[in-house]
């Protein structure tokens, strides 16, 4: 089997995306063990 220069752009892509999937999901559970203070929380405590 003779690899061309398509089959090589076509791993590419594969990893690329494979490779985005993966950063998207670090960032989304990054993300959500921070507890950020909704905008309606933040307004309560500066009343008080």
């Amino acid at each position: 089997m003779r690899l061309t220069s398509e089959t090589y752009m076509l791993y590419g892509v594969i990893f690329v995306l494979i490779l985005l999937g993966l950063l998207l999901t670090l960032v989304k559970r990054l993300g959500s063990s921070k507890s950020f203070p909704t905008p309606n929380e933040s307004r309560e405590k500066e009343k008080k």
